[in-house]
């Protein structure tokens, strides 16, 4: 097969339309700049329009020895990419994209198509395109809306990549902007408060999550603000600050040390209880859900690190020669004694996770974390009455996951054809 690309510029000719009727000139156009893709623009000459049409493609190719012709615009690739893009079809919409900016580099639809193209490759969980795609927007886009739905998308990419400080940067930048809306720049801060949580800087990050439920609470007595995910994301990770340190407690003999190691372990946990406290009061399901298994999670941690904690061998072989017993009785006494002691603690870790399911459940909400609910309370049931393994003297304390804000969701089933971005969200539960 051979081509040969023919190329049409109607942008570069003026169709001259004469207005006439009923025996005299009409009035001419009225004075105003000329409409991109058909609009009547003012001529010199008196009664005369000129209308600018957006450049269309000719292709001539040959097959078995018979010419055909493939005649496409601008408007008609974006359309069919959007169609694509609607239908979750991410390869043939970013194809149909990359065909349009291809063709037609100086077309009213460069925008957009980077911007959906941007969608797509994030749908895809491509996140080396579409930070291009969506840096290129931030970059080139001539409307305010559009470079800030850019940054968002952009941040959030770099989030997702687990490029932490990228992350931050952007979101970074987002703030520095004065034409930000009160509820955008909830979310930016709070973004990137979970940035700087990523990177370990606790002291930044919770600076930047307090000023992000600050300013909420002071937006929120001026205008009503109808979105509090991203309130309750701040709560959420300004209660991981104090968890991350509790997982990080060492608790080290000799005694003395272990007392004040298990004080200083208990106290981060009251913190962080009540962080996450605070966020489950915001009411919004997903964080709840959340913050609900973590505050369990926080009680099984606490139960795994004591029963899991150094054994005073020493001080446990004076005590079985004063007793004259064997170690290994006194050994056993030892563990069992904590054991008992420390099963308050799981019996309140159970009735925190029958509540965070309880709550789930009347709300009518389901999402990972009330799964991981829903095993860590059958977990904990089998460990109270003694069928399943305790965690083994001197063992590390599992590590309960965090949930991580996401990039925007995939693309509505529904087509895609409107220019700009009101119609989509930035966050998914």
């Amino acid at each position: 097969m051979s081509a040969n690309r023919l190329g049409i510029g109607l942008s570069a000719l003026a169709l001259l339309v004469l207005a006439t009727g009923c025996g005299h000139a009409g009035a001419p156009a009225p004075a105003g700049p000329p409409r991109v893709g058909g609009g009547g623009a003012p001529s010199s000459q008196p009664g005369v329009v000129s209308i600018v049409m957006e450049p269309i493609q000719v292709v001539a190719h040959t097959r078995n020895g018979t010419r055909e012709y493939e005649i496409f615009d601008a408007a008609g690739l974006f359309e069919a990419a959007g169609e694509a893009l609607g239908q979750k079809r991410w390869d043939e919409a970013i194809a149909a994209y990359d065909r349009m900016l291809r063709e037609f580099p100086d077309s009213r639809y460069v925008i957009p198509a980077l911007y959906n193209a941007g969608l797509a490759h994030e749908a895809k969980r491509d996140w080396v395109h579409a930070v291009a795609r969506f840096r290129a927007v931030a970059d080139q886009a001539p409307v305010a809306k559009d470079q800030i739905d850019a940054l968002f998308h952009l941040g959030a990419c770099f989030s997702e990549a687990e490029n932490w400080a990228a992350s931050a940067e952007v979101f970074g930048r987002v703030l520095a902007r004065a034409d930000l809306p009160p509820v955008d720049r909830v979310e930016a801060i709070a973004r990137r408060g979970f940035a700087q949580f990523k990177q370990r800087d606790f002291g930044a990050s919770e600076r930047t999550l307090r000023e992000a439920i600050a300013l909420y609470r002071k937006a929120d007595t001026e205008q009503r603000l109808d979105n509090d995910f991203f309130l309750a994301m701040a709560h959420y990770y300004l209660a991981e600050i104090p968890h991350e340190q509790f997982r990080g407690q060492p608790i080290r003999l000799p005694e003395k040390q272990l007392e004040r190691d298990l004080e200083r372990k208990a106290q981060l946990l009251l913190t962080a209880q009540g962080r996450y406290i605070a966020a489950i009061n915001v009411r919004n399901p997903h964080w709840a859900a959340a913050s609900g298994y973590q505050v369990g999670a926080l009680y099984r941690e606490f139960y795994d690190a004591v029963v899991g904690a150094p054994i005073p061998h020493d001080d446990l072989r004076r005590r079985a020669k004063t007793a004259g017993v064997t170690y290994q009785e006194v050994l056993k006494a030892y563990n069992d004694g904590v054991r008992q002691y420390m099963r308050p603690v799981l019996e309140n870790a159970i009735r925190i996770h029958e509540k965070t399911l309880a709550m789930a459940e009347r709300v009518g909400v389901r999402n990972e974390w009330v799964d991981r609910a829903t095993q860590d309370l059958d977990s904990l049931k089998l460990i109270l009455a003694g069928k399943e393994p305790m965690p083994a003297p001197g063992a590390a304390p599992p590590r309960a996951p965090t949930p991580a804000p996401k990039a925007a969701p995939p693309p509505a089933s529904q087509p895609r054809h409107k220019l700009k971005r009101d119609y989509y969200p930035r966050v998914t539960l």
